[in-house]
Order: structure tokens, then sequence, then C-alpha cells
């Protein structure tokens, strides 16, 4: 089991979230999923994706693994630095109340341009189009990403420019570097 030491967590007591929501003024209706497609079907193509790696840096890197038993991806997070990928140790993350894995029906990684504004601050372009890949169902496949406007929502297209559908469910979302912008 993942233990964090304190760091990164966010704990939010669900029965407060209503008043602190009101008291910031903050909308919390139903957002639009306009331009998103959902289907449970997978497209055809893709690569067979048991194992997807996510390598931020040597201090943070992590894995998400196929359980073909739940049809969804279990998040595994480092556990140590690790300065090559032979040296790469990992947990399965868990749910420190129900002890439940973390796990997702699709997981997304998108491939966007990043400007550092400040050490280890950087501001991440998400409009326009880029470069993103979706596994779901264990395969994984090669997409784009579409963002008009920062108000629009993401939508996906396939490599002919057709809408690209994620898997019904829960979705994670990894934003990396995209090192040909």
């Amino acid at each position: 089991r993942y233990e964090p030491e304190g760091k990164n967590v966010l704990l939010l007591n669900m029965n407060e979230l209503d008043s602190v929501l009101e008291f910031f003024e903050i909308d919390n209706s139903p957002q639009n999923l306009e331009g998103m497609l959902f289907q449970d079907d997978p497209p055809a193509g893709g690569l067979t994706a048991e194992h997807i790696y996510v390598r931020f840096s040597s201090a943070i890197y992590n894995r998400w693994d196929y359980d073909e038993q739940t049809g969804r991806y279990l998040r595994y997070v480092d556990t140590q630095n690790a300065y090559s990928r032979d040296q790469e140790k990992y947990d399965l993350l868990t749910d420190q109340l129900t002890g439940n894995a973390i796990s997702a029906d699709s997981v997304v990684i998108l491939m966007a341009k990043n400007f550092a504004i400040a050490q280890n601050i950087y501001d991440i372009k998400l409009t326009g189009r880029g470069k993103a890949f979706v596994a779901r169902n264990g395969t994984i496949y090669d997409v784009y990403w579409v963002r008009e406007q920062p108000e629009d929502l993401l939508s996906f297209t396939g490599q002919d420019g057709s809408p690209f559908p994620l898997k019904p469910g829960q979705t994670w979302f990894e934003v990396m570097s995209d090192p040909t912008n």
C-alpha cells in the first residue's frame, strides 16, 4: 500500500462540499459533456497495451496495468527514485479509506506544449490540437486531442479525423510534455 508521507494529500469532508462551493461561489451544476464521445465497443486498430509506463522524471513515474477481469487499468506508483528503467519500483495505488485499487476505464496521455514560468511551475497549453494516446480495453490508440477555445471540452479524433470514443466510466488524464513542440 502506498503511503504518501503527508506529501500531496488532498482531503475533503464530502458532507461540507456544498457549503464550501457556496462560500466560494462555485457553480457545481453538471458539466456539458457535448463533444466527448463514449462507446462500449472498442474501435478497430490500436496496439495491445497490457502495461503503460508514464515517466515524468527519475522521482515521478507511474504505471498502468490492464486487468482483464475488470476491463480496467490499475494504477501503480513509484516507491523510490529511479535513474534508469531497471531501478523502477512500484506499488499498487489504493484508496486509503476503502483499500480499493485506483483504476480507470480509459487512460488518456495528452501531449502538450508547456512553458516554465518559475522553478518547477509550468504553464501547460491545452488549446488547439495535439497528440494523445488513449488506452482502453487493453489496447492503446494513437489519436489527437482537440480544444479550440479554453472554455471548450477536450475531444478526440482518430488519425483519419473521425471522432474517437472513450470507454464509458472513469477516465484518467496524464499530461506530458510534447517533445516535438
